[in-house]
């Protein structure tokens, strides 16, 4: 299954919304964007509980010229985490700083680059 699912929330391993959790549940893998605060870098922060699929997209990530680093302070590992709450349990959060998604949303070009990074490091369906 492949779909999209947009919705924004403050703290995602306290998200109940029943419809994301309904259609996130029946997906074998999800992948949640989140924003977080500028430290700095530009870097894209990895995290979630399916570690194979956090390395590719990360790869993928770095491949296309964009920072990625695995996320200590963030890591999204709960179960609760609306990333997590897949059949197989496990998912990917990615957390862009702010100035990163500034640039994305000027810039179509970046923006494409970035989706098609992520896209790159999903399993072929």
């Amino acid at each position: 299954m492949s779909l999209r699912l947009q919705v924004q929330c403050r703290r995602p391993h306290r998200f109940d919304e029943p419809t994301a959790i309904d259609i996130v549940g029946r997906c074998h893998y999800a992948v949640a964007i989140h924003g977080r605060k500028d430290n700095g870098d530009e870097s894209v922060w990895l995290g979630g509980r399916d570690a194979e699929l956090r390395d590719a997209i990360g790869s993928s990530l770095r491949k296309a010229g964009f920072d990625a680093d695995f996320n200590e302070r963030l890591p999204g590992t709960e179960l609760t985490n609306i990333c997590n709450r897949t059949l197989s349990r496990k998912g990917v959060q990615l957390e862009l700083p702010r100035s990163l998604r500034r640039k994305l949303a000027r810039d179509t070009s970046l923006r494409e680059t970035f989706c098609e990074a992520v896209r790159c490091g999903l399993p072929s369906t």
